[in-house]
């Protein structure tokens, strides 16, 4: 038993020891299916949120009641899985480029929250890469160390239990 303790220990230590600290608690996933992005296809607030090509600059105050009432499913990240997130995402490195040649759909939504206060949403799209963030967060990214701009595979992988 006090192994276990010791070396749990350690990989929370290590996995703290890139610099930034995460400033959200809580991570909501929000996911659509295609037959459901059909439904809306007519709807042009929905298809700017779901392929549009900038973020907007300011997160809605009814931004999770919008993606509901579109069909988004809701799902809170469990926090064992926040670590892995936060190893592929950040503020910079992966979210300035938009280098593909495709129009993206934006199935899936991350809000990260801080006292229940929506401090960033980041969209993506696993097809082509794309990507989409409002607001700010800090997280472990460290692109010293993976060497590569944009690495969502992981991330679905984390999502999606795979």
């Amino acid at each position: 038993m006090k192994k276990l303790v010791l070396l749990l220990l350690i990989v929370i230590i290590c996995s703290c020891k890139s610099g930034a600290q995460n400033d959200f608690d809580t991570i909501i996933h929000y996911s659509i299916t295609d037959e459901k992005a059909l439904q809306n296809e007519n709807n042009n607030s929905f298809n700017k949120l779901y392929s549009g090509l900038e973020a907007s600059k300011s997160i809605e105050k009814d931004f999770e009641k919008k993606l509901i009432s579109y069909g988004y499913v809701k799902t809170i990240v469990p926090k064992d899985k926040t670590s892995a997130i936060c190893q592929t995402i950040s503020n910079d490195i992966n979210l300035k480029y938009h280098e593909v040649a495709c129009i993206p759909m934006y199935r899936d939504i991350l809000l990260f929250q801080k006292d229940n206060k929506t401090k960033a949403i980041l969209k993506v799209c696993f097809e082509c890469g794309m990507n989409a963030l409002s607001g700010k967060f800090e997280s472990n990214f460290n692109y010293k160390e993976t060497n590569i701009m944009s690495n969502y595979y992981p991330l679905y992988k984390t999502l999606y239990n795979e």
